[in-house]
């Protein structure tokens, strides 16, 4: 699995342009061993991961919740090291739990790493400080993270102790859901600078081998054979939103060989199923788009969905999406003819993910489950308390833009 921040210029210009950039290990990032299921605006922000029968919960005062969704029992509440700090990021990956976390009005925060092994008694084993940092990419024992325009290179073979390796220049710090790990390649979203592709082929020593600018503010990225997908935003210069497909063959000499312009604001997570993409608009509308991706190099046109998306199955043919207190229920039998099955009204989700039959959300200080498995009338499964309301932004690297979360399972 996560997702997701603005470069300063991004910062500056929020009065001339509404930029969300989201986060999320997208169904790219199931190349990686993660997989996202659904964002709400904000950028490197993941308030929740869902993973096996469990869900693992950040917030305002509280380091890590964890609920066991198979009986919607809270299992445990580790409780923040002090009042004013607050997580908004977890990236479970083997039997730990990674938290970042900040500060509320003064700077600092740091990479707290908990052991998960048994739920019921998670540990705070170690951290890795230096402040609030943007996005965190797990790569088997390496783990990638960005402090403003610096890339940093973690050691986690050993969790309790993670370890500085080095630090690499970005030309921009990571947007929306930082970017993902295709084999021996990284793709980072380098915000406003563009898309660039790195040699991990030594994990802990990343060769960058190219950039490719002027295509917006780069947000998610899911990579497809010689083709990138790339979910970017508007931007100076009368750059325009929409999905653009590198073509990546040749990092060193990256090429756009196609452009579908699309609302001001698309954001993560980048979902395929089969052959189709979805991609979120985050424009006051709120709406996501089906790309036929059959031809990479020519992304078609196959229908669009009410709401952020939340999720999308190719077993039970059903995609999930939200806009405000409304949750939304297509049937996607016909890839290139999403048919809107019913809707529910209820709490305001700020995240919300599927999976075989039920929806789950975090809503407004709530965990929620929702059953959908009879489309004409879903139904309230059951609902838990969170940890604490949507955090924001950091007070130092994430500064001046709101954040919100997003679920993620594994």
């Amino acid at each position: 699995m996560t997702v997701r921040n603005y470069s300063l210029l991004a910062k500056l210009w929020r009065g001339v342009y509404t930029v969300f950039l989201l986060v999320l290990f997208s169904a790219a990032h199931a190349q990686s061993g993660f997989e996202q299921v659904g964002s709400f605006p904000g950028d490197s922000f993941e308030a929740m991961q869902l993973r096996g029968n469990y869900a693992y919960t950040t917030g305002s005062g509280v380091l890590l919740t964890i609920y066991d969704v198979s009986n919607m029992r809270r299992l445990y509440l580790l409780p923040a090291p002090s009042t004013d700090m607050f997580g908004y990021q977890v990236v479970v990956a083997g039997n730990y739990a990674y938290v970042l976390t900040a500060y509320k009005g003064r700077p600092g925060g740091a990479i707290k790493v908990v052991d998960v092994s048994n739920p019921s008694s998670p540990r705070v084993v170690g951290e890795y400080t230096g402040g609030s940092f943007d996005g965190l990419i797990v790569n088997g024992n390496i783990g990638y993270v960005s402090r403003g325009s610096q890339l940093h290179v973690l050691n986690l073979s050993n969790p309790a102790t993670p370890q500085l390796i080095r630090t690499v220049t970005l030309s921009a710090s990571l947007g929306g859901d930082g970017g993902t790990v295709v084999g021996n390649r990284l793709y980072l979203c380098e915000s406003t600078a563009g898309l660039s592709v790195w040699d991990v082929s030594q994990p802990d020593n990343p060769q960058r081998l190219g950039i490719i600018g002027n295509i917006g503010v780069a947000r998610a990225v899911h990579v497809a054979g010689n083709y990138a997908f790339v979910a970017a935003g508007r931007w100076l210069g009368g750059i325009e939103g929409g999905l653009r497909v590198i073509d990546v063959s040749d990092p060193a000499n990256m090429s756009m060989v196609n452009f579908v312009p699309e609302g001001i604001n698309p954001t993560a997570p980048l979902v395929r199923v089969d052959n189709y993409l979805y991609m979120p608009i985050f424009d006051p509308a709120q709406y996501s788009i089906v790309f036929d991706i059959s031809n990479p190099a020519s992304p078609q046109f196959a229908g669009s969905l009410d709401g952020q998306l939340g999720g999308a199955d190719s077993s039970s043919n059903h995609a999930v999406s939200f806009r405000r207190s409304k949750l939304y229920l297509y049937d996607i039998t016909n890839r290139n003819n999403p048919v809107l099955r019913s809707t529910y009204t209820g709490r305001t989700p700020y995240a919300i993910a599927y999976r075989a039959g039920f929806v789950f959300t975090a809503e407004d200080g709530l965990f929620g489950v929702y059953d959908v498995n009879n489309p004409a009338s879903i139904t309230g499964a059951g609902a838990a308390v969170l940890p604490g309301e949507p955090s924001y932004a950091p007070p130092s690297a994430g500064a001046g833009q709101p954040r919100c979360g997003f679920i993620l399972f594994r």
